[in-house]
């Protein structure tokens, strides 16, 4: 309204409060874990980002798609917001 032009930061689809232990509830083979890792080897994360992309990790870095932008993204977002995870679906 004034003239003055402002651009939002990007942002991930969760951002947390205050950094978020992030906890593993399955084991690498499947099975349920049983609870007794210690939590101070689990990452604390600021931010999480959801995607569904099929295959995605068969698509090269900085392809002119949605999946090739993905770490350039994610880049960005840990520079603002410190490190965070990232959920494929």
């Amino acid at each position: 309204k004034n003239g003055i032009h402002t651009k939002n930061p990007p942002t991930p689809d969760f951002i947390f409060p205050q950094p978020t232990r992030l906890r593993y509830t399955t084991t690498s083979d499947g099975a349920a874990a049983d609870g007794t890792a210690d939590d101070s080897s689990m990452p604390l994360i600021n931010f999480l980002e959801v995607k569904m992309f099929y295959g995605a990790s068969t698509i090269p870095d900085e392809t002119s798609n949605a999946v090739g932008l993905i770490m350039p993204k994610l880049k960005r977002y840990v520079e603002l917001y410190g490190p965070g995870a990232i959920v494929f679906s």
